[in-house]
């Protein structure tokens, strides 16, 4: 027992001296969480003396969000195979055609009536499918899979984990509106309140089911969700920048961190980069929020300390924020360390538990811009988002009646920050020059400073 433990421990070792050791703990990671073997040494044996994984993109989308479209350019950027569900059915019903089967029919009506075909009969064509891929070791596309909890399950039973499910995401009238012009044009002899009513149980179809399956991979961290009103070729760069990272860094995935004064635009950097590349978003301010409502010993010490604008001491933020770097998601998908570390200690704190950032990211921007942009500045209390007023951001009617100044954010609390910002840059220059990414975002758009730091993490040269 003991004694065998220690032997697959040592075959282990040997195995992974050969392969890229931080990417197959990822990938490892990944298929623990997913299948959760009785035996994990066993489990982690047989899986490292396989081949290593192919890349596997799966693209999924409500009517009207170009999926199929989206897949395809993927496909044609990287030279992978595509496979397309849509077309599957397509050609099984030409197959079929003549034939008068009972699957054939109901495969036709639920097509017609955009109605979700039976999970075991399109579980049954992409097994198909993947089963020719898988053996050549092929890098592929899916698109169209998986749209239920069923498919899910069907993926995990055959042992295919996804690098990355990419969801497009439509507003729903435009999604509503391209299912409402396929009815007409299929010549269901629809119209009128039917229509209506057919289309809007397609939608509904779509997000009851696409939202068990986001659950189902919730924990192994595996949805990267898009905008897709946005231009499709604006579209396909930013998926193929994401799955690009993930080939281009085999050691490990990228783990950033941003720093800069208060003001000068490190949270809204920090969200728009962490949603392109599909890394995990730590923010020390939501961190230490969540401390100050659970933390019952010195919650009212940070809240304080917070509120005057003076540092919260580093015995209290160096365990947060060490938890949350040492969870799965962090592991998993890389990193945006947003506000951290502010002290030396802190800085040694990431040395210390191996935490080395590939890029920091320093912002400048003169204090009076700084200051300008914090008046402005205002707290959701409902959703928990800054809004920046100076910013076209989507601010609803309601949204003007309940967002709030933050407490922080009053003249004393704001030049004590800034003064500590001051007194720390040349700290934090010192502790990372060989990886520093200056951006001034007093001087340059918000695009601008964007394009700047992503082509940094798409071309490292650190």
């Amino acid at each position: 027992s003991k004694s065998r433990n220690t032997k697959k421990r040592s075959k282990l070792k040997s195995i992974t001296k050969t392969r890229d050791s931080m990417n197959t703990f990822k990938n490892l990671l990944k298929e623990l969480i997913i299948h959760r073997p009785e035996k994990p040494l066993d489990f982690l044996i047989e899986k490292l003396e396989k081949p290593k994984p192919a890349t596997r993109v799966f693209v999924v989308g409500p009517p009207g969000s170009n999926r199929k479209e989206i897949a395809t350019s993927l496909s044609e950027h990287f030279s992978w195979p595509c496979i397309s569900v849509g077309k599957l059915i397509t050609d099984k019903i030409k197959a079929d055609a003549g034939k008068e089967t009972e699957e054939g029919r109901k495969i036709q009506q639920s097509r017609e009536s955009y109605q979700y075909i039976d999970d075991e009969t399109i579980i049954e064509m992409v097994k198909k499918e993947l089963s020719k891929l898988e053996k050549d070791g092929s890098n592929w596309i899916l698109e169209g899979f998986p749209r239920t909890a069923t498919q899910v399950v069907s993926l995990q039973k055959i042992g295919i984990i996804p690098t990355r499910i990419v969801v497009l995401n439509i507003k729903k009238p435009t999604s509503q509106l391209k299912v409402k012009n396929n009815l007409i044009s299929n010549a269901t002899g629809l119209y009128g309140p039917e229509l209506e009513r057919v289309a809007n149980n397609a939608i509904d179809e779509y997000y009851y089911h696409i939202k068990a399956v986001k659950e189902l991979f919730k924990e192994a961290q595996l949805i990267q969700e898009y905008n897709a009103n946005q231009n499709k070729d604006d579209l396909c760069n930013e998926i193929s920048e994401m799955i690009q990272i993930r080939i281009d860094n085999p050691y490990r995935l990228p783990r950033i961190i941003v720093l800069g004064p208060p003001g000068c635009g490190k949270t809204y950097q920090s969200q728009i980069i962490s949603k392109r590349f599909g890394l995990q978003l730590i923010n020390l301010k939501e961190l230490l929020d969540a401390e100050i409502k659970n933390n019952k010993e010195h919650g009212e010490e940070i809240h304080d300390c917070i509120v005057k604008g003076e540092n919260v001491r580093d015995d209290l933020i160096i365990p947060v924020v060490k938890r949350r770097l040492a969870k799965t998601d962090c592991k998993l998908n890389g990193y945006i360390l947003d506000g951290f570390p502010m002290s030396l200690a802190q800085i040694n704190l990431l040395k210390f538990i191996n935490a080395k950032p590939s890029m920091v990211v320093l912002l400048e921007c003169d204090p009076e811009k700084c200051e300008g942009r914090i008046k402005e500045r205002r707290y959701d209390p409902q959703t928990g988002k800054i809004i920046d007023r100076t910013l076209d951001q989507d601010i609803d009617e309601d949204m003007y009646d309940r967002i709030i100044k933050l407490e922080e954010d009053n003249e004393p609390a704001i030049k004590n920050r800034r003064k500590y910002w001051d007194d720390y840059v040349g700290t934090a220059e010192s502790a990372y020059n060989q990886c520093l990414l200056t951006v001034n975002t007093g001087e340059l758009t918000i695009d601008e400073a964007t394009t700047n730091i992503a082509e940094a993490i798409i071309n490292p040269i650190f």
